[in-house]
């Protein structure tokens, strides 16, 4: 599989999920997460995927575990069907004990969508003037409305009980973010919202693209009743710190 070196993180694309994911300087360091009010990104963020893989990394990130990333990458094998976790996560996992205090690791799969057969139903477009009618376990989301066009919710009795949204946007793509009141859950109502919001997203010119992680068995659920398609991986690490390594 082609690798993606250290070296050509500032000339990738602008179209790469890096770019979709995260925001990055001038050298390919990844800032914060591509969204509004973004939390500070990862140490690490290794995508692979039908192009290959590529990794980038925060700009304090020493240079030992640059390097150290780019010798696990190459010796990764591919990963042919992504129907499965593949070994990189927790090797990565292992790799950056000895660079980051507490690290905290997210590994899952990256979807597209299919064509479309029909116009989907079942779901209304939902404005940011539509935030009181969002159910009381999803009235958190109020505020972020604005900031996260379009998007689209399920309602019963009156009230939105899911809502699938842009929770990151680039000028090629669109990732879907998607949440369920608990007691609603099960019911199809998300895979109604998340149709409706792809269908939206590509009347817009983009790539609608849904990612979750392995743990979530609900997120996966959906991505099954709507027959996405798996195309590569997402696997990042956070830490509180560097750690100590003057033993």
């Amino acid at each position: 599989m082609p690798i993606e070196s250290i070296e050509s993180q500032p000339t990738a694309s602008p179209g790469s999920r890096a770019h979709l994911l995260f925001t990055l300087d001038g050298q390919g360091n990844l800032l914060t997460a591509n969204e509004h009010a973004g939390a500070v990104a990862p140490f690490v963020y290794i995508h692979r995927g039908e192009a290959g893989s590529s990794a980038h990394f925060r700009a304090d990130a020493p240079p030992d575990l640059r390097d150290s990333v780019a010798r696990l990458l190459a010796a990764s094998p591919p990963n042919a069907a992504w129907e499965n976790p593949s070994p990189l996560g927790e090797a990565l996992r292992s790799l950056v004990r000895e660079f980051l205090t507490a690290p905290a690791l997210y590994h899952g799969p990256v979807f597209r969508f299919p064509p479309p057969l029909m116009a989907p139903m079942g779901a209304m477009l939902f404005y940011p003037g539509n935030a009181p009618l969002l159910h009381p376990g999803l009235a958190t989301l109020g505020p972020e409305l604005r900031y996260r066009r379009p998007a689209y919710a399920v309602m019963r009795q009156g009230q939105a009980v899911s809502i699938c949204y842009t929770a990151r946007a680039s000028a090629h793509a669109a990732e879907a973010g998607v949440e369920t009141v608990e007691t609603y859950r099960g019911q199809g109502c998300a895979q109604l919202a998340v149709d409706a919001w792809a269908s939206a997203v590509r009347a817009r010119r983009l790539s609608p693209r849904y990612s979750t992680s392995w743990e979530n068995t609900a997120s996966l659920a959906v991505a099954r009743k709507l027959e996405l398609v798996a195309i590569g991986e997402d696997i990042h690490v956070s830490a509180t710190e560097l750690a100590s390594r003057n033993a």
